[in-house]
Order: C-alpha cells, then sequence, then structure tokens
C-alpha cells in the first residue's frame, strides 16, 4: 500500500518513505523516464522529508540545465535515423577537430590533469551504459542519452564511437600535460636561482592519506551524495574487511590475495545479527567467526545472498579508487565470487518437545495474572490447539465464538466488520474449538464472563488495540518475543508466535495422524488436491466432522 504525505515528492511504500517526482514533457527524452523514483531507506517522516525536499532541489536543477538551449549544435544523427555508424564517427571527429585547439587551451597543469580525468569518468560513464544526462556540445557536438529511435544494438555501436572519440581528446590533453611539466622543468634548469627540481611539479605518488581505505570511502559517498542509511552499511562493510585484514587501511596495498580470503573465510561464515545479540558484543570478528565455524547449528551465519551483497559494497570502494581517483591500475576485487554456502542449516520451525514442556510451565505462571491480562493466557494457547494466525485470534469478537447447530462450539474466523481482515478467502472458516480448552481449562467460563459485561460485537480480548498494518496484533507479538526469552533456550530465539502454527501442523499430521484436508481447513490452507468448483460442490467439512480428528490432537499434559 502506497501513502502519500503533505510533503510533496514523498511517498510511503509498506513503511518505508520514497522520493517520487513528475519528469517535465520537455525533459522527458533527456532523463529516459516520466517519473524518478528512488527508495528513501528512512521508516522516519522527519529524515524522509528532509531528504526528498533535497532531492526535489536537485532535480528542478537538472531540468533547467536541460533546458537550456545549446550554444554548439547538435548533431543529425538525433534525427536521421538513416545515417550509418561511420557518418556518425566522421561527424564526431570533426567537430572533435574543431574544437580541440580550444580544449587544450589551458595555461595551468592542474587544469590539463582535472580534464583528463573528466574525460576518463566519462568514457566510463558511456561503455557501462549509465552517462545519465550528459552536455558533450562543446566536444562532439551532441548530448546524452541519445535519440530512443535507435536499438540496443545500435545505440551500443554509437557510444563505442562516442568513447573512441573521448579517448583521442584525453590523450591530446595528457600530451600537453606532459609538455607542460617538461616546459616547467626546462625554465627552472636555466633559472639561475634554481638548481634543482621542486618536487611539488614533479608528478608524485598518492601519500598514505590519499590511499586510505576510508578517506576513498568518504569520497565516493560524498560524491555519490548517498542516503545516510546506506552511507552506515558502506562504512561497517570496510570495517569489517579492514579489521580482518588485521588493521590494512592502505588501499593499494590489499592485494587480490586477501579478497578472495576474506570472501571465502570471513564473510560467509559471520553470524546473522551479530551487532545485536548479546552473545558476540565484546569479541573480536575472528573470535566470531570461529563460534560459527565450530558449532554452525548453534551459531547460525548470514544467508548466501547476504554475503554477495555485502562483498558488491566493499567491491564499490574499490572500483571508484580505480576509475575515478586512479590510485589503483586494477581492481584486486573484480571477478571474485563467493562459493554457494557450504552450510546449508535446516532449522526446526516448530517447537520441540522440550521447548514445548518449559512452555507449558512458563503459562502456568501467567496465568496467575489472567484476571488482569487474560489474552497472554488465552492467545497462546488458541495458537497451539488450532494452528491460527496471530492477527486471526487478536480480532475475534464475542459473536465470533459460539455453538453450532449441530451442538459443537466454534470459532468463526472471518473479515467481517470494520479495522477486521483476513488473508485469503481460504482463511474465512469455522473451526470447533478444542475440548481441552472447554473441558479442562475452562475456556467456556472466561467466554461467558465476558459476555456479561460486553456486548457481542466486543472484542474477546478487550485489552487489545487497533494498529495500521498490524491490526490488533502487534503489543501481543511484542510481549510474545520477550515472554519466549524467558523459557527458550539461546539457539532457539529466532522462533515466535508463528512457529506455534507450524507446531500445530506437525503434531497434527504426526501425533493425531490427521488429514490433509482437515489440517489445511482448520488453518485456513487452500485445499490442496481439491478444485474451486469442487468446494463449491461438497462445501467444507462440517464442524462435527473436524472436532473427530481435532479431539486426538494432544502435547502430553492433558492427562
Amino acid at each position: 500500500m502506497v501513502i502519500t504525505f503533505a510533503v510533496k515528492n514523498l511517498k510511503e511504500r509498506n513503511g518505508i518513505f520514497e522520493f517520487r517526482m513528475v519528469v517535465p514533457k520537455n525533459c522527458q527524452e533527456s532523463v529516459g523516464k516520466s517519473e524518478i523514483t528512488q527508495s528513501l531507506k528512512t521508516k522516519e517522516p522527519a529524515e524522509a522529508a528532509r531528504l526528498a525536499k533535497g532531492l526535489t532541489d536537485d532535480w528542478k536543477k537538472k531540468f533547467e540545465e536541460i533546458r537550456k538551449p545549446s550554444s554548439s549544435p547538435i548533431l543529425a544523427i538525433q534525427s536521421k535515423t538513416n545515417e550509418t555508424v561511420d557518418d556518425f564517427r566522421k561527424t564526431l571527429f570533426d567537430y572533435m577537430n574543431q574544437n580541440l585547439p580550444a580544449l587544450l587551451d589551458k595555461q595551468s597543469k592542474t587544469e590539463l590533469y582535472e580534464l583528463s580525468l573528466l574525460y576518463q569518468q566519462w568514457m566510463m560513464a558511456v561503455t557501462e551504459d549509465e552517462p545519465g544526462t550528459m552536455d558533450l556540445s562543446k566536444e562532439l557536438g551532441i548530448r546524452l542519452p541519445l535519440s530512443k529511435k535507435y536499438s540496443p544494438g545500435m545505440t551500443r555501436k554509437l557510444n563505442k564511437a562516442i568513447v573512441e572519440a573521448l579517448g583521442y581528446i584525453r590523450s591530446a590533453i595528457d600530451d600537453e600535460y606532459g609538455k607542460k611539466i617538461s616546459q616547467k622543468i626546462d625554465e627552472d634548469l636555466l633559472d639561475s636561482d634554481a638548481h634543482r627540481i621542486a618536487p611539488k611539479e614533479i608528478p608524485t605518488q598518492p601519500s598514505l592519506d590519499e590511499t586510505n581505505i576510508f578517506k576513498v570511502m568518504n569520497l565516493m559517498l560524498d560524491a555519490k551524495n548517498m542516503g545516510k542509511t546506506y552511507k552506515g552499511v558502506i562504512e561497517s562493510e570496510v570495517k569489517c574487511l579492514q579489521e580482518w585484514l588485521g588493521g590494512k587501511s592502505d588501499i593499494t596495498a590489499i592485494t587480490k590475495t586477501d579478497l578472495v580470503d576474506y570472501a571465502r573465510n570471513c564473510l560467509p561464515y559471520l553470524p546473522k545479527n551479530m551487532n545485536k545479540i548479546a552473545l558476540y558484543k565484546g569479541k573480536s570478528l575472528v573470535a566470531c567467526v570461529d563460534m560459527v565455524k565450530g558449532n554452525v547449528t548453534k551459531f547460525v551465519p548470514i544467508s548466501h545472498q547476504t554475503c554477495k551483497n555485502r562483498f558488491a559494497k566493499a567491491q564499490t570502494v574499490f572500483s571508484y579508487a580505480k576509475d575515478h581517483l586512479g590510485i589503483i591500475t586494477i581492481n584486486p576485487a573484480k571477478g571474485i565470487t563467493i562459493p554457494e554456502v557450504r552450510i546449508k542449516v535446516v532449522r526446526e520451525r516448530g517447537y520441540t518437545d522440550d521447548e514445548l514442556s518449559e512452555m507449558w510451565k512458563a503459562l502456568e505462571i501467567v496465568y496467575k495474572t489472567v484476571n488482569k491480562r487474560p489474552e497472554r493466557y488465552w492467545i497462546p494457547i488458541i495458537g497451539l490447539y488450532h494452528g491460527f494466525r496471530l492477527n486471526e485470534i487478536c480480532s475475534l469478537r464475542l459473536k465470533d465464538i459460539y455453538q453450532h447447530a449441530d451442538g459443537t462450539f466454534v470459532i468463526d474466523v472471518n473479515g467481517d466488520g470494520e479495522k477486521r481482515s483476513v488473508k485469503n478467502k481460504s482463511s474465512v472458516r469455522i473451526v470447533p474449538v478444542h475440548p481441552y480448552l472447554l473441558e479442562s481449562l475452562c475456556f467456556n467460563e472466561y467466554l461467558d464472563n465476558q459476555k456479561v459485561i460486553a456486548s457481542a460485537d466486543a472484542l474477546l480480548f478487550p485489552n487489545l488495540t487497533y494498529t495500521d498494518g498490524q491490526g490488533y496484533a502487534k503489543n501481543t507479538s511484542v510481549w510474545f518475543n520477550k515472554w519466549k526469552k524467558t523459557w527458550l533456550p539461546v539457539e532457539s530465539h529466532y522462533k515466535n508466535f508463528h512457529s506455534l502454527r507450524h507446531t500445530f501442523i506437525q503434531q497434527a499430521q504426526n501425533q493425531a495422524k490427521m488429514t490433509d484436508r482437515c489440517n489445511q481447513e482448520i488453518t485456513g490452507h487452500s485445499v490442496a488436491g481439491v478444485s474451486d468448483i469442487h468446494m463449491i460442490y461438497s462445501g467444507r467439512l462440517k464442524p462435527k466432522a473436524v472436532l473427530k480428528e481435532l479431539k486426538e490432537l494432544k502435547y502430553g499434559w492433558e492427562e
């Protein structure tokens, strides 16, 4: 669901803010799209508003630049699609030869050096087919991107010619740069007051400060204007790499061997949520990796996809150092692949018998406060004996539990009424109440007491409140995730309320020997192998028939 806010060009999609801005019609051909869409990667309204305003101002400036008339002619290739690549190339070189003298008319060596870097960046952008909106009117008499009339294959050929022309310009600039250096040396030697060349006039190797990987990273982040969240992710990854390499921070000293070792011996064994779980706090990166290698079942590593994503972020820093700063000539991170994770962790999705035993003991303690917070006692039990989703239980009303025509007490799961919904049409169902809740736990007494003090439309658990996006389940979900840690072992903390649903399905299948159709109708899954037309004719199973199988489901403490 997308929510639009009062702040211009700011929208919310599934809790995350994003920037959206319509491109004016007279700029759409240059931009290449009709709308700018960019995730702001934040859930905070104030931060999102600030980012959206900045992006709005930036794009308005770009649109103004695009609308400005060019002082140089634009090539006919933009409108004459029958012109060949050779004709296009010839026209490019004619413009280049005509304008090259003016480009080389620079008195400063520094200006020539900066121009050389600029053309190198342009060549990379066109080669990688990411030129954005680039005005090459002065150099080649064109603007990028080229007209959309061309096929992808033709566009690649034209871009190749553009890169070739830019390469000639850069070579000419480099030659002129060399002449400036030679001229300066000759002047110094002839000068009677100077018998040696000033060090600053001779191209030197980058200093250690310039090659510091964090310095390179910050230059890249500033140049690309990345969001605060993404900056934090990149910085975290670079810190992790540096720690694994023993504190090595000179990017020119980091070899391909170093990065292969990091990609194969560190990343696949990084603990999941390493910065959030107290167990890993205060331990070195090597110690955490060794913990995972020693017991991968207990200490779960990050996924293979996360490994690839993290290495890709580190790789961008090396790419920037090579392509934009020129402090390394070869990108050592290029071509390194992370092998498919060799560790396949199969985690139990439901609760084990020992964990269920501990949960039942903990519920007996919760029962002591049942008068104040009845939902904390009854909701886990209903989930355990019926496999319902959390919000299905939390949104139940008093009138949704009643005695069916066949005499069976049932729970009617439906999406009727305000602020109530179900996942899909299979979720709408009538399920008998498990006899253990009625005969041993006296659930019917709680129900009768509530009907005395509240109307039939009232919630079964009146303490619950509604929250956009999570229905009535939010408070219970938060409480359950804290409460489970009082009885679950650390290695099972990944389990949650939904694990009760898995537990029910497994217990119904393995212990109660319940039929698949009955199991699926209770849990609100579509019935496998039964078509919609057949369901129309046969209808759902009657509550009494379902109860016959449901009452066989037990966990061991019912006796």
